[in-house]
């Protein structure tokens, strides 16, 4: 580990003062366990942060309160759609925005630059931080549908699996979102405009088959404005690998602004966006 340290202060030390890129490709095998660290210590700093504590405490009242509903409405909530999946993904991309921005906002962006580990392992780290967050919320939704059936509520409709799965998914493209955001437009009103033209696309795509391209999806059919327990027509699973997808574009699309050698990466992009294509084309009724 010493080893990984002196050579990365090294190369941080020779390298010009105003570059901001990793002469690496990708972080290396031996940089992973300080990934990890600094991934842990991220994760920690965006759990504590009040915007994602409101969140979960939020959704954790939403889910619970509505666990006795019956019909679609409380698989709806446990599914990604609802309240929380209006609420938590856009609480956590902006706070997660607000984590990777910190050092810019707090003056000791170019500090960081000397410091023994590479900018792109910092990086990796703050798109790790969302696997915890994410994990916190898989938690959420997997406790209100045990409590469910512990107790006996009406579930004319089960989720499945993949279903429960995606308002995590949801959550950790919501952090890598922030964090590619955050490399490459650094300034404190770009995420309130990113979100906006999210916002913007989510309507356009709102209707029918087409919101299933859209990360936030009601899973099942609306009549006489009420949400019915029948299932909208579609694959959850395939729409999981897609929230994957999206999310994985993210981290990479974050990690090109942070490296100087960056063909290798291109190309796992390029593979990345075509599998998450075919994930969405797959999730397509």
């Amino acid at each position: 580990m010493r080893d990984v340290l002196v050579a990365r202060s090294t190369s941080a030390a020779t390298a010009s003062p105003g570059s901001r890129r990793s002469s690496t490709v990708v972080p290396g095998r031996s940089s992973w366990p300080v990934i990890v660290r600094l991934a842990w210590a991220e994760a920690r700093w965006l759990l504590r942060h009040p915007l994602t504590l409101a969140g979960l405490c939020f959704v954790g009242f939403a889910l619970f309160v509505n666990s006795n509903a019956s019909g679609g409405s409380a698989f709806t909530d446990l599914t990604g759609g609802g309240a929380p999946g209006l609420w938590l993904p856009p609480v956590v991309f902006f706070a997660a925005n607000l984590g990777a921005t910190r050092s810019r906002r707090d003056g000791v962006d170019e500090l960081h630059g000397a410091a023994p580990v590479a900018r792109a392992a910092r990086t990796a780290a703050l798109c790790g931080a969302g696997l915890p967050l994410a994990t916190a919320a898989l938690g959420l939704v997997v406790a209100v549908s045990t409590y469910r059936g512990l107790v006996g509520q009406p579930r004319s409709i089960v989720p499945t699996p993949a279903e429960l799965l995606l308002l995590p998914l949801s959550v950790l493209g919501a952090v890598t979102l922030g964090v590619m955001v955050a490399r490459w437009l650094p300034w404190r009103a770009a995420p309130v405009g990113v979100f906006i033209a999210l916002v913007a696309v989510s309507i356009a795509l709102s209707d029918g088959a087409s919101s299933w391209w859209g990360s936030y999806v009601e899973l099942v059919e609306w009549k006489d404005h009420e949400l019915t327990d029948i299932r909208m027509a579609g694959s959850a699973a395939w729409h999981a690998a897609y929230l994957l997808g999206l999310s994985t574009m993210a981290v990479i699309g974050a990690l090109l602004r942070d490296l100087s050698h960056r063909r290798s990466l291109w190309c796992l992009g390029a593979v990345v966006t075509l599998l998450t294509a075919g994930a969405g084309w797959a999730q397509l009724p």
